[in-house]
């Protein structure tokens, strides 16, 4: 958001590799079980709440930060575990460089539900909770991320 601090991004020669960490919020709902917060573009897309790591921030705390800028957080998640960091590259409009992103992906928890927001300025028009299996139909790219996150959240609640 207004964060001050330049995001962890390196520019060398025609690469550019940026730096990224977030995650997955989990509550445990006793009618409809298991709940993941997601988030979606104007594009009608859905992520994984996630965002580039500032200098001087750890992977964590870069994670923490943007879960909850990103869901409108009150209230600070609790970190389970680290789940990994996934690798991939991808091109932009109007720019001939090749970029390569680094994701570190976490699990959060919070214990009941709370109230999740999108950030308009940036992009977003819609934070919700939903079931895994219609997250995992509505995520474009963190499907896998997802069910790995939801592993570590069952062996780790």
């Amino acid at each position: 958001m207004n964060n001050k601090k330049k995001d962890r991004i390196f520019v060398e020669g025609n690469v550019v590799k940026h730096e990224s960490a977030g995650g997955f919020l989990f509550f445990n709902d006793q009618k409809d079980g298991l709940m993941v917060a997601i988030i979606k573009k104007i594009d009608d897309t859905f992520y994984m709440p996630k965002g580039h790591i500032k200098e001087g921030e750890t992977p964590e705390q870069a994670a923490t930060r943007e879960i909850m800028e990103e869901l409108s957080l009150e209230v600070k998640p609790a970190l389970i575990k680290k789940v990994g960091v996934n690798s991939y590259s991808f091109t932009l409009p109007n720019d001939s460089r090749k970029h390569f992103k680094k994701v570190h992906v976490y699990v959060f928890k919070v214990d009941k539900k709370v109230k999740i927001a999108p950030v308009k300025a940036e992009g977003f028009e819609d934070a919700r909770w939903v079931t895994i299996q219609d997250a995992s139909n509505l995520l474009a790219f963190d499907s896998k991320n997802l069910q790995k996150s939801k592993d570590v959240y069952l062996k780790f609640k």
